[in-house]
């Protein structure tokens, strides 16, 4: 099986790349949307994984990331974001393979996916959260979040540093090198996504009483990034009756790239065994 690619556009006329790896009657349409800085490319291994069982995988680079447009780390507000989801979604659904669709959403992807799930009328049978940008792991101080605030207004797309470090992103030597080798990684975020990220964080909290769709949360106890306490916090509040937390001790943020990755691989496996229909495509891959 070899990827393939495509270019999706948005509603406001963005083109968004996206890699698709495709299986005949899949058991299921996962959808990936990645973390901040990164790219769709980061997840080959992910959508070969799911491919070899039966799984076809869309994978997008949001606006502002990889190879899609869109001023890099940039968002004039964070519901853009949802209009790069909505794309994916159209063009998954208009394959029309009758398979459940997955969200696969990691870090910012998955404060975005979360965000999604309801501000939109979403699709999907269940949702796969890995590391949720919900709160970062070292509080901003209250000066450099005003300096924030009041550069968003007066200069909304300058662009700071990032301070993502590769290190902080996996034990694995090999995914740290290959992190500082990406020149399509970011080291910038502007002033104007911050602010819309945070906003975004608040508003999903006020809403996660509608988060209803079968959910399986991911975390690393170890994440340098994001705060692994606001993600279990979180996972408390969702009502989804069909919900579980898996908890990686030891691992850094990027828990599908960590030196034991096919563990995290097969837990997601086995959860979306639990959660989707048995059909006739699913039969044809056992």
């Amino acid at each position: 099986m070899e990827q393939s690619t495509t270019i999706l556009k948005t509603i406001d006329g963005l083109r968004i790349f996206c890699r698709e790896l495709l299986v005949d009657a899949p058991r299921a349409e996962l959808l990936i949307v990645h973390g901040f800085g990164e790219h769709s490319g980061r997840y080959g291994h992910v959508m070969s994984y799911f491919a070899e069982r039966g799984y076809s995988a869309s994978a997008i680079d949001v606006r502002g990331h990889g190879r899609s447009d869109g001023r890099r780390g940039h968002c004039d507000r964070f519901s853009a974001f949802y209009d790069d989801v909505d794309a994916l979604v159209d063009h998954v659904r208009g394959r029309a393979s009758g398979a459940p669709l997955v969200l696969v959403a990691h870090s910012h992807g998955g404060l975005v996916g979360l965000g999604y799930s309801v501000n939109r009328d979403h699709p999907f049978a269940a949702l796969v959260v890995s590391a949720p940008l919900l709160r970062l792991k070292l509080p901003v101080p209250i000066w450099k979040t005003a300096a924030a605030r009041f550069l968003s207004r007066v200069a909304p797309s300058l662009a700071l540093g990032n301070e993502i470090r590769s290190e902080d992103l996996t034990h694995d030597p090999q995914m740290v090198a290959a992190h500082k080798a990406d020149d399509l990684c970011l080291e910038v975020a502007t002033s104007r996504w911050y602010t819309e990220m945070v906003a975004a964080q608040g508003a999903l909290v006020d809403r996660v009483a509608e988060l209803v769709t079968p959910l399986l949360l991911m975390q690393g106890s170890a994440d340098k990034l994001v705060d692994p306490e606001a993600t279990r916090h979180f996972f408390e509040l969702v009502p989804a009756e069909s919900k579980e937390l898996q908890w990686y001790d030891g691992f850094y943020h990027e828990i599908f790239n960590e030196t034991d990755r096919a563990r995290v691989l097969a837990d997601v496996e086995r959860w979306l065994g639990t959660q989707l229909p048995e059909t006739r495509a699913a039969e044809a891959h056992t």
